[in-house]
């Protein structure tokens, strides 16, 4: 279950996930994580998801 705040790693292909709100923490409105892949890491999915992305400074 994603918790506020923790992270997943993955040591094969260099990615991290950290979660930043869940649905417990907006009522089921959404799921929110930082997706992260290490320089020379590998990003081997295929997604076929709508991503809707959010940009601020």
């Amino acid at each position: 279950m994603a918790k506020k705040g923790n992270s997943i790693h993955n040591t094969k292909t260099g990615e991290t996930i950290t979660w930043l709100a869940t649905a417990r923490d907006t009522g089921g409105k959404r799921l929110v994580f930082d997706f992260e892949v290490s320089p020379g890491g590998n990003f081997p999915w295929r997604i076929s998801i709508r991503i809707r992305r959010n940009d601020s400074l």
